[in-house]
């Protein structure tokens, strides 16, 4: 996102197959992360929400939603400041890894 980050503002919410390649992968790879990080069920978990954005139209009964399309779950999650890196990443950046290596240098 910093290298092409001109090429990316000129086309906000219309990302090419270079983009959503990259995306894909970077999802895959933070869900890896988040697996030895965490355990496996918190993959499972955003797995299952990322599989139900794409699938809500074959949804049943009240589960069915219009869906998202492949690019636009990646747009979303991934060149926004809306997904990975949004809020949640601002705030673990800031407040949760400072207290983590202060309590860690502290042993």
């Amino acid at each position: 996102m910093f290298m092409f980050y001109e090429q990316l503002s000129q086309r906000p919410g219309a990302p090419i197959l270079q983009d959503v390649i990259i995306g894909i992968a970077g999802i895959l790879l933070l869900l890896e992360a988040t697996r030895r990080a965490l355990g496996p069920p918190l993959m499972v978990v955003a797995s299952v929400f990322l599989v139900y954005s794409l699938a809500g139209p074959w949804m049943p009964g009240i589960l069915s939603h219009g869906g998202v399309s492949l690019y636009g779950l990646i747009n979303h999650q991934w060149l926004t400041t809306q997904g990975v890196f949004g809020i949640a990443l601002g705030v673990s950046t800031s407040f949760v890894f400072p207290i983590c290596t202060v309590r860690r240098s502290a042993r």
